[in-house]
């Protein structure tokens, strides 16, 4: 079976895989951080991507045959939280290199990586890192995070199941505390995609 499944088998409403504990609390936080920032997509993002780390432990200490029944080892979980991570933290440090150079991204890039000696983590932040001339401009052209979500999902460079389900999962998550979020801060306007016909 393992080779039928697909991301719609592991994310799905109610599924025990996307984090709801926390979300009251990180809204709080991302309209904390929308005070000092005013940045909506880099706050939430950052808000969030925490949300995942607790569901897995949550689930490796409480419900072990519930991840047995699904089919998800704890290799499957490293997985899922590296695909969740992965869109989240191209928004956030493609908000903070809006204002930069090219020639900057690099150097502002490094000085935010997280150190780490695990192979897949290297690869991923090598991946946001290789991606950046097209991430900061879709973020400067569509605030909402919408087209990075796209972007990463139609050229992640982990094409594994668990690697898209995590970044499923992100996108729930991120896009259900949207229009919660908007109203928190009293502010939509991030939503609005650009339009071309607006350059003339």
């Amino acid at each position: 079976m393992g080779n039928t499944q697909q991301v719609s088998d592991f994310v799905y409403f109610c599924s025990p895989l996307i984090p709801n504990e926390g979300k009251e609390n990180a809204l709080g936080y991302a309209q904390d951080l929308y005070d000092m920032f005013q940045l909506p997509a880099l706050c939430l993002s950052i808000a969030i991507t925490p949300l995942i780390t607790f569901r897995t432990i949550t689930l490796r200490l409480n419900h072990p045959d519930l991840l047995n029944t699904l089919g998800v080892t704890l290799s499957d979980l490293d997985t899922i939280v590296r695909g969740y991570k992965f869109p989240l933290e191209t928004i956030q440090i493609s908000e903070v290199l809006k204002g930069s150079k090219e020639s900057q991204f690099d150097q502002v890039f490094e000085e935010f990586a997280t150190t780490s000696h695990n192979f897949n983590t290297l690869l991923t932040q090598e991946s946001i890192k290789q991606n950046l001339r097209a991430t900061v401009n879709l973020q400067i052209n569509y605030p909402s995070g919408d087209q990075v979500f796209d972007f990463l999902k139609r050229y992640s460079h982990d094409k594994s199941l668990m690697f898209a389900v995590g970044m499923e999962i992100a996108a729930v998550v991120y896009w259900n505390l949207v229009p919660e979020f908007s109203h928190l801060i009293k502010n939509d306007s991030w939503l609005n995609s650009f339009d071309p016909a607006d350059l003339g």
